[in-house]
């Protein structure tokens, strides 16, 4: 993809090794480790999204208005999409699930984070943290399967 497009979509790939050590978190027996988990996948799998890569497949009109919003990696995938035909809302959900869940460590006991479970189609009461953990992993792979998709099209 990198050829065709003229750069890989992820500005820096983790090693294997660094990955799975990274995401090992997926026994969570807890909302905070599934917090800490999206934490690690947030800062492998959306801080490297190569912006100017998308900004150079986003039409030039949305491409100006993204950088005076400056919208971050995960609205400008969804904008890129959306220029393949796919709604990119949708196909980054899961992204944007991450986000958000990536600071609930940040945040009081009591706060609504568990409302983005929804992101991933998950109860937000589910309390089965491994398969919240395990269902997290799978949709965020399902967004990059997409992307992927949609860019070799």
């Amino acid at each position: 993809m990198a050829n065709r497009y003229g750069g890989p979509l992820l500005s820096h790939l983790a090693s294997e090794q660094e990955f799975l050590r990274s995401i090992h978190r997926f026994y969570g027996e807890s909302f905070e480790t599934v917090c800490e988990l999206c934490k690690e996948l947030h800062r492998v799998t959306c801080e490297p999204i190569n912006i100017g890569l998308i900004n150079a497949k986003i039409d030039p009109a949305n491409a100006e208005e993204s950088n005076k919003k400056k919208l971050k990696q995960i609205k400008r995938l969804a904008l890129c999409l959306k220029t393949f035909g796919v709604d990119g809302r949708s196909a980054t959900a899961a992204l944007a699930g991450v986000s958000d869940l990536r600071q609930g460590d940040a945040h009081a006991a009591g706060s609504k984070l568990n409302q983005s479970l929804g992101l991933f189609g998950l109860d937000p009461n589910e309390n089965n943290y491994q398969m919240v953990c395990f269902t997290i992993i799978a949709r965020v792979a399902d967004v990059f399967k997409a992307t992927r998709e949609a860019l070799l099209k």
